[in-house]
């Protein structure tokens, strides 16, 4: 009796666990492959794709002309930005340094 009564258990168990199993059968029965695609209004697909190819030519043969990067070496740069934002030295600490046109009231004290 006790070993009918754990057999039933399992059953009860194993049960519910069993219809979350995809079936081999539902997977592969109708597969269709779906051929569609983006084709703008008024043009037709022919159109469309060598509009896309004329469009990714010109982009080829502007990534071969256009200039990657800059041309100033760092040394160029730096010179031309310490002329630009010079450096104050300045003996508070980096978030009450301020420019000197207009100090903040600790700065009036220091300077």
């Amino acid at each position: 009796m006790k070993f009918i009564a754990i057999v039933t258990a399992l059953i009860a168990l194993v049960a519910p666990a069993a219809a979350f199993v995809p079936t081999g059968g539902a997977r592969t029965r109708g597969l269709t492959t779906i051929k569609m695609g983006y084709v703008p209004d008024g043009l037709t697909p022919a159109q469309y794709k060598a509009l896309k190819a004329k469009e990714e030519a010109q982009a080829k043969a502007n990534k071969k002309k256009a200039m990657k990067g800059s041309v100033e070496d760092l040394t160029t740069w730096q010179a031309r930005s310490a002329k630009k934002f010079p450096v104050r030295v300045c003996r508070l600490s980096r978030h009450q340094c301020r420019s000197s046109t207009n100090p903040t009231p600790d700065q009036k004290s220091i300077t």
